[in-house]
C-alpha cells in the first residue's frame, strides 16, 4: 500500500507504539511519514543511520497485467511492477526529499540508507527504488551536487539475500546489503547485474561493521545464517567511498 492506503494514521500508530516512539515525537503527527534518522560516535567516529518512509506518500505502483506476469515475468524470476514513466510519479514526497537533502549535507563520516526496498538493483519487478526512476536518480544527485561521502545502504524486502554494488554516474562506489527474510525463504530470486558474489534465499540477517582502529577505517557488510554462521560478506575502505575533500 502507498498514499492511497486509507489505514495508514491507525498502522502508523501501532508500528510506533510498538518500538516505544516517545508520545511528544514528530513522527507521530508529521503530515508525511515516519521518516528520521540517529546520529552515533563522535569526533572522527561518527555515523548517521537515515531512514526514509517509502510507503506514506508513495504513489501507485504499475502493474503489468495478470497474463503477462504468467507468460513472461514469472518465468524470468521477475515480479509484476514495472517503473512508472511519470516523472512526477515519488515514493518519498517533495517535503521528504528536502528532509532526506539535509540529512545528506551533514558531516558525518559514514551515512546509512535503511532503505525499505532494495535501491541499486536496476530491475527486478518487486518493489523498488527502480520502479521509481526520478526518485532513484535524484538521489544519485543530491550525493553528486553536494559531495556526500560515505553512503551505505542496507535494504530487506526481498526474501532473499545478497550485496550488490553500482557505479553507474557516481564518483564512487555504491554498496548495498539486502538481508531478508526472518522467517521464510524465497526460491526464485530475480536478475541483479550489481550482486556481488552469489545470493542466498537461506534465512539471514545482515551484519555491519566498522574498524575505526585502522588508519583508513575498514567497512565489513556481511550475511549471516541463523545460527551466526556467515553466508557471505564483502569489505572495503572508507577512503573508497570517500572521495570528496
Amino acid at each position: 500500500a502507498g498514499s492511497e492506503y486509507p489505514k495508514k494514521q491507525q498502522s502508523r500508530k501501532i508500528m510506533l507504539d510498538f518500538w516505544q516512539e516517545p508520545a511528544d515525537s514528530a513522527r507521530r503527527t508529521r503530515e508525511d511519514g515516519i521518516y528520521t534518522s540517529y546520529t552515533y560516535g563522535e569526533g572522527e567516529q561518527t555515523v548517521k543511520v537515515i531512514m526514509p518512509d517509502l510507503r506514506f506518500n508513495r504513489t501507485p505502483l504499475n502493474h503489468v497485467s495478470a497474463m503477462t506476469y504468467q507468460l513472461e515475468r514469472k518465468p524470468a524470476k521477475q515480479g509484476p511492477y514495472s517503473p512508472t514513466t511519470d516523472k512526477n510519479a515519488s515514493m518519498l514526497g517533495e517535503s521528504q526529499w528536502q528532509w532526506l537533502e539535509q540529512e545528506l549535507k551533514s558531516d558525518e563520516k559514514i551515512k546509512i540508507i535503511a532503505s525499505s526496498l532494495q535501491l541499486l538493483a536496476d530491475f527486478t519487478g518487486w518493489e523498488s527504488w527502480a520502479n521509481y526512476p526520478a526518485d532513484r536518480e535524484r538521489l544519485f544527485a543530491l550525493i553528486k551536487k553536494h559531495k556526500v561521502n560515505g553512503v551505505i545502504i542496507v535494504s530487506g524486502d526481498t526474501h532473499w539475500g545478497e550485496l550488490s554494488k553500482y557505479q553507474q554516474n557516481l564518483d564512487y562506489p555504491l554498496y548495498e546489503m539486502t538481508s531478508s527474510g526472518l522467517t521464510e525463504k524465497w526460491k526464485d530470486v530475480s536478475p541483479n547485474k550489481h550482486r556481488v558474489g552469489d545470493y542466498t534465499h537461506e534465512v539471514n540477517y545482515g551484519d555491519l561493521t566498522i574498524d575505526w582502529q585502522k588508519a583508513d577505517p575498514t567497512i565489513r557488510i556481511a550475511l549471516k545464517g541463523i545460527k551466526g554462521d556467515e553466508i557471505m560478506h564483502t569489505e572495503f575502505a572508507l577512503s573508497t567511498i570517500s572521495p570528496y575533500q
